[in-house]
């Protein structure tokens, strides 16, 4: 008889309980936002003219005042600006450049 395999888990969060989860998501979705407000001008000017500020998210249910913003807004980013940086990366008309 053959003997039964353990699960195998690729990650410890696979097994964690789900509000524990939800608190990990939550702390890593703040980092995001605060990240691009003070690290890209696209997004700061969007938060701002929103009044809307990363500290301000308390809950998940402040996520809903995220401002959002189509494939249009950047297209016009782009022809405005002359390219739209995302982290280490330009993109400005097409071309894609990389920055280490």
């Amino acid at each position: 008889m053959k003997k039964a395999r353990e699960p195998v888990y690729l990650d410890s969060q696979d097994t964690w309980p789900a509000e524990k989860l939800r608190r990990l998501q939550f702390r890593k979705l703040k980092r995001m936002l605060g990240h691009a407000y003070q690290n890209l001008p696209f997004y700061r000017r969007r938060f701002e003219a929103s009044h809307f500020h990363p500290d301000s998210v308390k809950s998940l249910q402040d996520f809903l005042r995220v401002p959002i913003f189509t494939k249009r807004d950047l297209l016009r980013e782009i022809k405005e600006k002359g390219s739209f940086s995302v982290g280490t990366e330009t993109f400005d008309g097409g071309e894609r450049r990389s920055y280490a």
